[in-house]
C-alpha cells in the first residue's frame, strides 16, 4: 500500500478554493516526490498500520513544500495593499513549521509504535524520520542552495 495524495488534499492547507485549478498541476508534481519519499522513510510495515497518520503527515510536507515553493515566486514575497489593508507576504517560517509538523507526526508516531511495539518496525525506519527532520533544520534546506 502506499500513499495517496493529490492538489485535492493539499489546497485546503493552503486556503486555496477547490474551485480554483491555477495551481493544481504544480502542486501534484511536488506531491508525487513527498509521496514517495514519506513511503520509503517509514517503511512497508509502519506505512500498513498507520495509513492514516502517514497521509495527513504527507499532505503537510506537501502543503509547506507547495507554500516555500510559492515564497520563491515573483510577487509572493511582497505585501499588497488593498482598500489600505495591508495584506503581508508569505512567511517562509510557516512553510517550514507546516513541512516539521508532518514529519514530528511521523517521528511521534514511530516512537509510540515502537514503545507500544504495536509493530515491529526496523531502526531504519526510526532513522530516516530523525535524518529528515534534520535536514529541515538545516540552513539550506530554509534558505535555498547557496545560502
Amino acid at each position: 500500500m502506499a500513499t495517496s495524495i493529490t492538489h485535492e488534499d493539499v489546497k485546503p492547507r493552503l486556503a486555496i478554493l477547490v474551485a480554483n485549478t491555477t495551481y493544481d498541476s504544480e502542486i501534484d508534481l511536488i506531491c508525487t516526490p513527498i509521496m514517495n519519499a514519506v513511503d520509503a522513510a517509514v517503511g512497508a510495515v509502519f506505512l500498513a498500520a498507520n495509513a492514516a497518520l502517514v497521509k495527513e503527515a504527507a499532505i503537510n510536507i506537501a502543503a509547506g513544500t507547495c507554500w516555500l515553493r510559492f515564497c520563491h515566486l515573483p510577487g509572493y514575497t511582497e505585501g499588497v495593499v488593498i482598500v489600505g489593508l495591508t495584506v503581508g507576504p508569505l512567511d517562509k517560517a510557516g512553510a517550514i513549521d507546516l513541512i516539521k509538523i508532518g514529519w514530528d507526526m511521523l517521528k511521534i508516531g514511530i516512537s509510540g509504535a515502537q514503545v507500544a511495539n504495536a509493530t515491529d518496525l526496523p531502526q531504519e525506519t526510526h532513522d530516516n524520520i530523525t535524518a529528515a527532520t534534520f535536514l529541515i533544520d538545516s540552513v539550506e534546506y530554509y534558505n535555498g542552495p547557496g545560502s
